[in-house]
């Protein structure tokens, strides 16, 4: 079998990054020899001792970064005899990745974990996506509308697959007059918080007592402060970091809230379904809460940036508490088709077609 060698650019507090951890984890336990190759020395999640990391290490010019990171991983395949399985999982890890794999026989997985629409600015880069997710081996993505950005040709060697979630023993319970309202993510643009500020500040003024909790590090943590600040809500509103133990956090909420513009499938969402607790999520670009949530049955889904309509649901659970745990526990239900074995089971038939290809054109 051949290893299985993930590429980001590095181990830090976020999406990619948890699925690499949780995967490779249980690749290992299913006897797979696994790797991952990172730019920067930023490991934030626990990883298995049996699971080697290696440094790329690139300085100087753009060019000559992309020249030492391209050498590093064709040498760290060379180590391997080639016998490996390279899965970078961003577009600047898998221009590396297919170059340094050209001529080696070395299979390149290509990842997409959010709508390219909202990426590509012109029809060039759009063009290049294309290319690449062409020239790879084989191809995951996340959500239906994401696999539809590209053509007929990758579908054919296109899964989609799901990102794993543990699903803890204790389900959230829900406990009447609470209402704190919990957000997990990084604090960029995509995420639209001010929307959910916004929101907040009408349920605030509906519900005094009325608390929002926002967990994610970023480059807008003072803009958003400045923002609550601003809608007279600072009070009741805490900007918090990332934080080690979610589901603690989102088991003394009452409510989640994900208000992203675009995203794939969020691991923030998920992990909130899998405990129970009601959620309210955007319809984003890139289709993962649509596709997840079944609206009034398992969650609630409100239009992209429509602050009215997300301040009405919030109110409406808080209004009904009886629907609020019928969501939450049909959300409950849904997840426990996306643990990691499950998921990881997903991976290892991707795999083993490449091994079947490769072995059939021998």
């Amino acid at each position: 079998m051949k290893e299985i060698c993930f590429i980001l650019p590095d181990l830090s507090a976020g999406g990619a990054e948890r699925v690499v951890s949780i995967l490779s984890s249980n690749l290992l336990k299913e006897g797979r020899e696994v790797s991952i190759i990172i730019y920067k020395r930023i490991i934030e999640y626990n990883i298995d001792s049996g699971i080697e990391i290696h440094l790329i290490q690139a300085n100087g010019s753009k060019f000559k970064k992309i020249c030492s990171s391209v050498k590093q991983i064709k040498s760290i395949c060379r180590q391997k005899n080639n016998n490996v399985i390279l899965i970078p999982m961003l577009d600047s890890s898998l221009r590396h990745a297919l170059i340094a794999a050209f001529g080696t026989g070395v299979p390149v997985i290509a990842c997409e974990r959010s709508d390219p629409r909202t990426k590509c600015k012109n029809a060039f880069s759009v063009m290049v996506k294309r290319l690449l997710f062409w020239l790879s081996d084989y191809c995951v993505v996340q959500t239906k509308v994401i696999k539809s950005f590209f053509p007929g040709t990758v579908h054919k060697k296109c899964s989609i697959i799901l990102n794993p979630v543990n699903i803890p023993e204790r389900a959230w319970e829900c406990t009447s007059g609470n209402h704190k309202i919990v957000s997990l993510g990084r604090l960029v643009g995509a995420k639209n918080y001010p929307m959910a500020l916004e929101a907040f500040k009408l349920v605030h003024d509906n519900f005094p007592d009325a608390t929002y909790d926002i967990y994610g590090t970023g480059d807008l943590r003072q803009l958003l402060e400045a923002e609550s600040k601003r809608l007279g809500i600072e009070d009741a509103v805490s900007l918090k970091c990332v934080t080690s133990d979610v589901y603690a956090v989102l088991e003394n909420a009452a409510i989640f809230i994900s208000t992203s513009d675009y995203e794939g499938l969020s691991n923030s969402m998920l992990e909130a379904m899998s405990i129970g607790i009601p959620v309210i999520c955007t319809d984003c670009d890139g289709g993962g809460a649509r596709m997840m949530i079944e609206d009034g049955h398992n969650g609630l889904i409100v239009p992209k940036g429509d602050i009215k309509a997300l301040y009405e649901k919030i109110k409406y659970l808080f209004e009904n508490e009886t629907i609020a745990v019928e969501l939450g526990r049909n959300a409950r239900v849904l997840c426990m088709g996306l643990t990691p074995q499950l998921i990881c089971d997903e991976w290892i038939k991707v795999f083993d077609r490449l091994e079947d290809k490769k072995n059939a054109s021998q």
